[in-house]
């Protein structure tokens, strides 16, 4: 038994020992093959004339062939022939081709005489029969009143006449700011005129002999679902127009639903009354039966003395004889009290006055002076601001007027608040 055992192994020990040498060879006959493919050498391509898709020149196509080798070696392949893809160069005619590069620079100031700018752009790269340099030319932007070069305009005149056969009217600007080299000194707008009688195409409206009042539509009617319109003529021939017009509709759905809700929840949809309201009304009530109820009198002129005023009332007839026949009532006096403002005197001590007299037509009660303190420093330490009365405005000049008022008092930080301008 034992024998027999070692046979076996022997054996198996045999048959794997034959496997791994078979694979062994095999691995080098398969790198023997590939080395023998790398070192064939085939000959080169010829190619033929490309003929192009299209005309003369473009992309295309070429037929390429591959020949054996002369040498007597043998090429795996041997003669080959296949298609290529190839282009044409088209020639050169126009300065403007896409393999003609430039540069731009900077444009020039813009020609108000065209209205125009160039720009000189120099080769960068590009084929022996491309120019040194090209200039391109294009519009210049529209100005609209922003950046440094703006140019801005005033009103020197008001709007002409309405030419009627061109339906156009005009007005002259001059330049309120800007450069004068780009921006003209005098500018003409011209918009279309209005005239009246006459629609936007320039033809006569048709008139209205009859014009009415329009009142509105009524509320609806809950009962037959309808609303109202009257109409009262106000200008028109009587003999050709009627003198009322009525107009009558129904209702929309959502007017009939609100009429409903409102009679279901009665005085829950009322608002509530403020509280004033029904505290008056109640006075009112206990007057009616148990009070003394009064006709009102005049005001009396303002007392001076008391700054008071007085009314008499007397007894209503319809009420009992145990009230009073009259009755007083007092009330304080709102005074009209208007003064002319005075100048402001110099400062001493750090405080300045200004004195303020009665004007004429004012109440009895006022007092005739009134006096106004000021301190003549400001928290920083100047000196505070003050003027003189306002002058009249001067004449008219660049489509402004003028007027000026004295600086009492504070420097030339004050002359700005001194003047005032406005357009005429």
């Amino acid at each position: 038994m034992v024998m027999e055992i070692e046979k076996n192994r022997k054996m198996q020990y045999s048959v794997v020992h034959v496997l791994i040498c078979l694979c062994i060879l095999g691995v080098n006959f398969s790198l023997a093959g590939k080395r023998g493919k790398k070192g064939r050498k085939c000959g080169p391509w010829v190619f033929e004339p490309c003929i192009p898709k299209n005309g003369i020149c473009g992309k295309g196509f070429k037929n390429g062939t591959r020949m054996a080798p002369s040498d007597g070696s043998k090429c795996h392949a041997g003669t080959k022939t296949k298609k290529f893809r190839c282009n044409v160069p088209c020639a050169v005619t126009n300065h403007a081709d896409a393999r003609c590069k430039y540069k731009k620079r900077q444009w020039t100031a813009c020609d108000l005489a065209t209205m125009s700018m160039n720009n000189t752009m120099i080769l960068k790269k590009g084929p022996a029969n491309c120019p040194s340099t090209k200039t391109i030319i294009k519009k210049c932007k529209k100005n609209r009143g922003k950046g440094i070069n703006a140019c801005k305009y005033r009103k020197t005149s008001m709007w002409s006449k309405c030419n009627v056969k061109r339906n156009v009217k005009k007005m002259t600007l001059t330049l309120k700011k800007g450069d004068i080299t780009k921006c003209p000194r005098v500018k003409i707008i011209s918009k279309k005129c209005k005239i009246k009688g006459k629609n936007k195409f320039g033809k006569a409206k048709k008139k209205k002999d009859c014009k009415y009042t329009n009142s509105g539509w009524s509320l609806c009617d809950n009962t037959s679902g309808l609303q109202i319109k009257e109409l009262t003529l106000v200008t028109g021939d009587h003999t050709k127009c009627s003198a009322n017009k009525t107009f009558t509709r129904k209702c929309k759905n959502e007017e009939i639903h609100l009429i409903h809700n409102f009679m279901k929840l009665g005085k829950q949809c009322k608002k509530p009354k403020p509280a004033w309201r029904i505290r008056k009304r109640k006075r009112k009530r206990l007057n009616r039966h148990y009070g003394c109820r009064y006709l009102r009198g005049v005001w009396s002129e303002c007392n001076a003395t008391s700054l008071t005023k007085r009314r008499t009332d007397t007894l209503n007839h319809n009420v009992a004889a145990t009230c009073q026949p009259t009755r007083i009532i007092t009330k304080s006096c709102k005074l009209k009290c208007r003064y002319e403002p005075g100048s402001w005197s110099e400062c001493t001590e750090g405080k300045k006055t200004r004195v303020m007299t009665l004007r004429a037509g004012s109440s009895a009660g006022c007092t005739t002076e009134k006096k106004i303190h000021r301190k003549c420093k400001v928290k920083l330490g100047a000196s505070r601001c003050s003027f003189g009365r306002w002058g009249d405005f001067g004449a008219c000049q660049n489509g402004v007027q003028k007027k000026t008022r004295q600086v009492l008092s504070g420097g030339y930080r004050c002359q700005r608040k001194a003047v005032k301008t406005k357009q005429c």
